[in-house]
């Protein structure tokens, strides 16, 4: 039954696409249907939207872009070598990347997916006036959709435009992508959106998202949108363009409500023996998870089960001197296999393969604090920093050596408090798709990855320019073919 309904969604979803590029959807809802297929309660639209809208753990997006940032180095010491060979455009940021992978697993641009989803998205926006249902349940639905087009569009930005914050261009000269937030579409051609227009209607979506998430007040489901997770996007949306204010309002809000923290400490004995291990960092079970969702196929050249072997890409050594000998993430984000550590967040039965997790509301809000206290002078910002960077600390370091930061610690400098955050950042979350968006919206650094997939064959370097044009990814080729009003990247 569930099969005959998917496909029956599916089937509908096809039609409302076609006839609204010729800018009807009226048209197709005023002809006779059966009730099957055309949605008349925000029930039925809702598990449409589910199947067209939300990331599908069946249907991966991408593999690569935990690749293209310093948390990784190759290291072909009983690594696998066909996953070496998949790895290597991503790994040296190559403009063939999508051909390369295309060929190597028959994976498809990114770019192109996160639109699909986008179409979901808009149908059920556009719908949702034509469907029964109380005032909670519709506020629910369209609050889910907003959301989801909101990260969607933050994703797509990030990939394909240049930092929003970018000093060497402005926001709204600066090309992003396409904005299409209707399933009413004229067939023309469309042009690439500013960075700055495609943050101003993902702003829009947030904002509208996180109030109406707010008027539903649904049930907390892990598996769906929720006002929790809308507020932690909001957060690090309102990070990325630099609007403190608002980093610390929906960070706050989300941490006055949710904000245990799992003490590692506390969870294991400390030995590292299989059996006192926590519950892996992506695992259903994890009270710190605010939305699971996404396949774990999404960073299978990086991120492996606690079971499976190293990839043959693994933490760099650069990351791996950041945590402290007590650090108890070493033992539970990478765990050693093979002679090697690797990323392990995931279950060995994982089913989901992204999250949004409580941890970085704090280190958001404590970033945020710092620049109010560099900028503004706001009293007592500084002190608040440093209380959620402790508080974060205290449930990851061992009990006999956790020590609470003060500003003696940094000289009182505000800049090396910033640094350390950053640096907190990098330690609670790694591989988890933020780091490579953090280079980019703190100067874009010169990073160098160097290759090989033979132990005792030759090493090939590969450099990455301070400012590189390669820190926005080439628009798809396919993506141009059909639309040709597209403007390649540089």
């Amino acid at each position: 039954m569930m099969s005959r309904k998917r496909n029956t969604y599916s089937r509908y979803l096809l039609l409302i696409l076609l006839l609204s590029s010729t800018g009807s959807c009226r048209k197709f809802l005023d002809a006779p249907a059966g009730d099957d297929i055309v949605p008349k309660t925000a029930t039925e639209l809702s598990s449409l939207f589910n199947w067209e809208g939300y990331p599908r753990e069946d249907k991966h997006f991408y593999s690569y872009l935990n690749m293209l940032d310093d948390d990784v180095k190759c290291d072909a010491r009983n690594g696998d070598k066909q996953l070496l060979k998949y790895g290597k455009s991503a790994f040296s940021w190559s403009s063939s990347l999508y051909k390369d992978m295309k060929a190597a697993t028959g994976e498809e641009s990114i770019y192109s997916r996160y639109y699909d989803r986008i179409k979901g998205c808009n149908v059920v926006l556009d719908l949702l006036p034509e469907v029964k249902g109380s005032p909670r349940e519709k506020a629910t639905l369209e609050g889910e959709a907003k959301v989801l087009r909101a990260y969607y569009y933050f994703m797509l930005v990030n990939l394909y435009g240049r930092p929003y914050n970018d000093n060497t261009g402005h926001p709204d000269r600066s090309l992003g992508v396409p904005l299409v937030i209707t399933s009413k579409l004229s067939g023309a051609p469309l042009q690439r959106n500013t960075v700055g227009a495609v943050y101003r209607q993902v702003s829009k979506d947030i904002t509208q998202g996180c109030d109406l998430l707010e008027q539903g007040d649904a049930p907390f489901s892990l598996f769906r949108i929720n006002k929790y997770m809308a507020w932690l996007l909001a957060s690090r949306i309102f990070l990325y363009t630099e609007e403190w204010d608002k980093v610390v309002y929906y960070s706050s809000k989300l941490l006055a409500e949710r904000y245990e923290l799992s003490d590692l400490s506390r969870m294991a004995d400390g030995t590292g023996i299989p059996g006192s291990l926590p519950p892996a960092c992506l695992d259903e079970v994890n009270k710190e998870l605010l939305f699971l969702f996404g396949s774990p196929q999404d960073d299978y050249l990086i991120t492996r089960p606690v079971s499976a072997a190293p990839t043959g890409f693994v933490p760099s050594d650069e990351l791996m001197a950041l945590y402290e000998r007590e650090d108890l993430r070493v033992r539970y984000y990478m765990q050693e296999k093979s002679g090697l550590r690797k990323s392990a967040k995931l279950s060995a039965k994982a089913k989901y393969g992204r999250s949004f997790r409580l941890p970085e509301a704090f280190l958001n809000r404590a970033e945020a604090n710092i620049h109010l206290a560099i900028y503004d002078g706001k009293a007592g910002a500084l002190a608040g920093a440093l209380a959620d960077l402790n508080f974060l600390r205290a449930n990851r370091l061992s009990i006999n050596s956790y020590r609470p930061k003060t500003m003696a610690d940094f000289q009182g400098s505000a800049w090396a408090l910033k640094v350390f955050c950053l640096e907190e950042r990098r330690r609670e979350l790694c591989f988890e798709e933020q780091r490579w968006f953090d280079l980019r919206r703190n100067g874009m650094p010169a990073l160098l990855h160097v290759y090989y997939i033979d132990p005792t064959g030759p090493a090939e370097p590969f450099m990455l320019d301070v400012h590189s044009n390669r820190y926005v990814l080439p628009i798809p080729e396919d993506a141009i073919a059909q639309n040709p009003a597209l403007i390649q990247n540089p």
